[in-house]
């Protein structure tokens, strides 16, 4: 019924208490529920021997239902790193993409930058690429791709956005993988939106002094 990514730590704990290292534990993984869905337990063991031997003959354990606590706790925890991943950017919109789903949470700054309302634009990587100037769309899949695959720290690309009023604005795109399987695979992935429109308007008009009489 355990979880596989949660099997090896569970035996680990079960041999601990087998081999008289340890009286008890308290271990929490995720159990299959009969509908299939995983239901997060917190375990309570002890192992129980023969009278006047070393010799284990059982387990007695109490389970308990975490599901809720674990939620909240991922839900801290995510507030946590995305507060610290902009506190040390200084940025301005914030995203936070769940890989495997492909599913976006979008600050309301991400949004009011591109002219929208919050809630306005959909909460996927789809939508996000759909706004994303066609031009721009293959250099943004690399650089996303390079940081993924493990080949750069983190992912940092300036790219054109469309607005809701049809025109396009200069951001700057930064983001990191923040959590992998036990198997490296990239889970979820935090990231921040700054505009940079003024700043490349002053660098277009310098090239345009330098090159025009």
């Amino acid at each position: 019924f355990v979880h596989p990514e949660d099997v090896a730590q569970y035996r680990h704990v079960l041999s601990d208490l087998v081999e008289g290292r340890i009286e008890g534990a308290i271990t929490t993984q995720r159990y299959r529920r009969q509908d299939g869905s995983w239901v997060w337990i917190e375990a309570c063991l002890k192992v129980t021997r023969l009278p006047g031997s070393s010799e284990p003959i059982g387990y007695v354990s109490s389970l308990r239902d975490v599901t809720d606590r674990k939620a909240a706790e991922t839900a801290l925890r995510s507030s946590e790193e995305r507060l610290a991943f902009a506190l040390d950017s200084g940025s301005d919109g914030l995203w936070d993409w769940d890989l495997p789903t492909g599913k976006v949470w979008l600050s309301d700054r991400w949004q009011s930058m591109l002219g929208y309302d919050p809630g306005e634009i959909e909460g996927h990587i789809k939508a996000c690429e759909q706004l994303t100037h066609p031009v721009d769309v293959a250099t943004v899949r690399r650089l996303l791709l390079d940081h993924i695959g493990g080949r750069t720290p983190i992912f940092e690309c300036e790219l054109r956005m469309r607005k809701k009023d049809g025109g396009h604005t200069w951001i700057l795109s930064r983001g990191k993988v923040v959590t992998r399987d036990a198997t490296g695979r990239p889970l979820r992935m935090v990231g921040t939106h700054i505009d940079i429109a003024e700043r490349k308007h002053a660098e277009h008009q310098l090239e345009h002094l330098a090159t025009h009489d």
